[in-house]
């Protein structure tokens, strides 16, 4: 699917509802899943249980996740 612009998506939501999923533009409605803390917790859960090597692979170049 391609892209939209911030633009394209205020105009498509006049016309009919959507909601946005990981990405937010403005004041429409959105869900946005809190990376930074899940990763956070994820690495917590896994020291607690003893792992200490842990890799990450990331996604794409230029990938949203790997901020």
């Amino acid at each position: 699917m391609r892209q939209q612009n911030d633009a394209a998506l205020r105009e498509r939501f006049r016309r009919r509802p959507l909601v946005l999923v990981d990405r937010q533009v403005g004041r429409l409605p959105a869900v946005v899943a809190d990376t930074a803390a899940g990763v956070a917790e994820l690495f917590g859960h896994l020291l607690d249980q003893g792992h200490r090597d842990i890799a990450y692979v990331s996604g794409p170049a230029g990938s949203w996740a790997d901020r």
